[in-house]
């Protein structure tokens, strides 16, 4: 939660502006890699597939840190939006 609020009170400022904050690659890759992981992972579980809980875990790893560098990025991107908003 506390992560989110920053990002959200950016986001709600430049709206009220008439300012579009973009989706980012790397946010985008992340939600993928997140849709394939979440999967894996509950087949793997559920089916004691070993194979499937190892991609899915590389695969949670892959979007750990594209969570990282995407809020990099936003961060960034709009490092502007951020002193405005104080």
């Amino acid at each position: 939660w506390s992560t989110s609020v920053p990002y959200t009170t950016v986001f709600r400022s430049a709206a009220a502006d008439g300012k579009v904050i973009a989706a980012s690659g790397g946010g985008k890759l992340k939600t993928i890699s997140q849709m394939i992981a979440i999967p894996l992972l509950l087949l793997g579980a559920q089916f004691g597939s070993n194979i499937l809980l190892s991609i899915g875990n590389i695969t949670i790893l892959i979007a750990t840190l594209l969570t990282l560098y995407s809020g990099w990025e936003y961060l960034y991107k709009n490092k502007n939006l951020f002193m405005e908003s104080k």
